[in-house]
């Protein structure tokens, strides 16, 4: 019974190389034959060319083949196995080729075909045994360099390691589109995980400030209404960055939150307040800002629900800021804040016009409210059709 050869057993294809094929470039017919026979018995197959052109020709006609099949999925398989793996090269996998070319600089042919076919390893032939060659090859990409004449023995381990070199590379490629997908798809479900967090975040901000509107009788959604408007007359200011709208939106919606720590005779309290009453309803902002101080994703929105009662005059509590001292945000909510309460219905009054909701703010700008902000939120308005041109 016949048993292979240790170089037989060596350089037997693996499975994964049952595709592969053998570009022999030589300009000698014998040689060129001799290697291709060789190496055929050993299981590849092999495809011969006399000159650069012609290989180079070869290379791009089985590069094309390959893309057109590697679409087209064989019944059954299973493209994150064998079938991705074939689809990461191309149809030659070794090229054995003469640093003399009869058409050219067989380094300029190598250079071209690293480069243009990455995965194909490259095993050069020189007939000079100079270390200055072998070196050259090396540095440019070939995997092996063999002296004319060729010892079949000293071909066989160099296919080998060719291979081997190969194969690794393939591997390294595989590992890493695997590592890219699952490091997408990690990324997909930790994103699909922060938007239901900042779901529930919203909808946890949205009945809160439902129950706020509640508790004083406000007509209901205030709160929302006025969050929503803001946002858009700051995107008519020129913000354009979704997380400051987003923190102006949380804010706008938590405005009101320090009144918890109001009592409900003043709060609710059907009449003017006075003097002393003022004072305590005057801390709701700090208050507001007190209670949300320690809560991290909420801190960016504390601007807002402490300077929401700032007058653009300085009048305003509870620090007296002026002019563009208050936050745009503050300035912005302040117009809005105004507007829906004129327009809205109380348990008190019945709602006040668009034209004389629009003649007090505009009697107002410059003292309580900056106007431009005012300018540019009643543009707003006229561009939603709220208010006639």
């Amino acid at each position: 019974m016949e048993t292979e050869s240790g170089l037989e057993l060596l350089v037997r294809p693996r499975v994964e190389d049952t595709y592969l094929r053998v570009l022999v470039a030589e300009e000698d017919p014998e040689l060129r034959a001799l290697l291709a026979a060789t190496l055929s018995q050993f299981g590849f197959g092999c495809q011969e060319a006399s000159n650069a052109i012609d290989a180079l020709a070869i290379l791009r006609d089985a590069a094309a083949e390959r893309s057109d099949t590697s679409a087209m999925p064989r019944p059954g398989s299973d493209r994150s196995g064998s079938d991705a793996y074939a689809s990461l090269v191309c149809e030659f996998g070794l090229v054995i080729c003469d640093v003399r070319m009869p058409d050219g600089d067989g380094f300029s042919f190598l250079d071209e075909v690293l480069a243009s076919y990455p995965d194909v390893s490259v095993i050069m032939l020189t007939g000079v045994d100079r270390s200055r060659v072998a070196v050259e090859c090396l540095q440019r990409g070939a995997t092996e360099y063999l002296v004319k004449p060729v010892d079949m023995d000293d071909l066989i381990v160099a296919v080998h390691h060719a291979l081997e070199r190969r194969r690794l590379l393939l591997q390294n490629r595989l590992y890493q589109t695997k590592l890219e997908r699952m490091v997408q798809a990690r990324t997909h479900e930790l994103r699909q995980t922060l938007g239901r967090l900042q779901q529930t975040y919203s909808e946890t901000l949205a009945a809160l400030a439902t129950a706020l509107d509640a508790r004083e009788q406000e007509t209901a959604h205030h709160s929302e209404r006025v969050a929503r408007d803001c946002q858009r007359l700051l995107q008519c200011l020129g913000v354009e960055d979704d997380e400051s709208l987003t923190v102006t939106g949380q804010g706008a919606l938590l405005h009101d939150i320090g009144k918890i720590g109001i009592p409900d005779s003043i709060l609710l309290k059907p009449g003017p307040l006075d003097d002393a009453e003022w004072r305590v309803m005057r801390q709701h902002p700090s208050i507001g800002h007190e209670i949300l101080r320690g809560i991290e994703f909420l801190e960016p929105s504390l601007e807002l629900v402490l300077h929401h009662q700032e007058k653009f005059d300085g009048s305003g509590y509870p620090t007296g800021l002026a002019g563009n001292e208050i936050p745009l945000s503050a300035r912005a909510f302040a117009v809005v804040d105004a507007w829906d309460a004129m327009t809205h219905a109380r348990p008190y009054r019945q709602p006040m016009s668009a034209g004389k909701a629009t003649a007090e703010l505009i009697r107002c700008a410059g003292s309580h409210f900056d106007p431009q902000v005012v300018d540019t939120f009643l543009e707003m308005k006229r561009t939603e059709g709220v208010l006639s041109i």
